[in-house]
């Protein structure tokens, strides 16, 4: 109902707090996303690395520790911090994973790198699921729903290497490269078929293959 789509989309706009100097909040979507923490806490520690910034790094470190609690070894993804236990947010995606670019502790690595490289869980033969095929909301040709993201596996990739999965690493890009050229550089693609989506061509797809060239 379109009409029901309008209405709440207007509540959820009035419900934005944007005080001057301080990040947008809101009264009704109290979420603290795991993947956005985990890409500023692998970004804070790359550029502190690079320009030498020790207080940087620091706190690079301490975001990445406040991610700990939020692993549940029961999904074995992480999850995101909210008031609902049952809802959207322990739902397993691709960006419940991304903590994996600064985890340390070595049990949790093996057991995130285990779903991501698993076949009935996101490695598909095109690339990375968006979206676990069991959840009831996987639809691989859907806008995130389940495609394949370029940038999202270049990401991963980049975790498995960083972890020392040189083997696992190479898998994806060989997957990922093949999507990238089965849907013509598309934005997306279906990670089952390599049926693209989204614009195209994309200069992220691109990269992909350029890297896959670089490492073969």
């Amino acid at each position: 109902d379109e009409s029901v789509w309008f209405r709440r989309k207007g509540e959820l706009v009035a419900a934005l707090i944007k005080d001057d100097g301080t990040p947008v909040s809101s009264t009704q979507c109290t979420i603290g996303s795991v993947a956005f923490n985990a890409l500023i806490s692998f970004c804070a520690a790359e550029l502190a690395e690079f320009t030498s910034d020790d207080h940087l790094a620091a706190l690079a470190t301490e975001l990445s520790e406040s991610l700990t609690a939020q692993w549940s070894s029961e999904l074995r993804t992480w999850v995101d911090e909210g008031a609902t236990t049952n809802g959207s947010r322990a739902t397993r995606t691709l960006e419940g994973l991304l903590p994996l670019l600064v985890e340390r502790r070595a049990q949790v690595i093996a057991d995130a790198v285990s779903e991501l490289v698993s076949e009935a869980s996101f490695c598909g033969p095109f690339g990375l699921r968006q979206v676990h095929p069991s959840e009831p909301t996987y639809d691989p040709d859907a806008y995130w729903r389940g495609p394949s993201w370029p940038q999202l596996n270049y990401l991963f990739q980049l975790a498995l290497r960083r972890h020392g999965l040189v083997d696992a690493s190479e898998n994806l890009w060989t997957a990922s490269a093949r999507g990238a050229l089965q849907s013509e550089f598309s934005e997306y693609w279906s990670a089952e078929d390599g049926g693209g989506g989204g614009a195209r061509p994309q200069s992220w797809s691109g990269l992909i293959l350029l890297k896959h060239h670089e490492i073969h």
